[in-house]
């Protein structure tokens, strides 16, 4: 997995959580970054690309939501 965190002076911080719930696998990736800004700057290809890959890989099953 890969994700992108801007420099910042106070350092930074990315916590992936895995677990099951209702039988799917669940990934929850958290950081300390600046975020996207309200018009969803910053989730450029590589969202779509994920979005892509996860599709390729499990159709249907699979789903991406993004939260700020």
């Amino acid at each position: 997995m890969r994700h992108g965190i801007g420099p910042s002076e106070e350092g930074g911080r990315i916590e992936v959580r895995v677990r099951v719930l209702e039988g799917c696998c669940a990934i929850e990736v958290l950081d300390t970054g600046v975020g996207l800004g309200p018009d969803g700057g910053g989730a450029g290809t590589g969202l779509a690309n994920l979005q892509e890959r996860l599709q390729l890989a499990f159709g249907g099953k699979v789903r991406l939501e993004l939260h700020r």
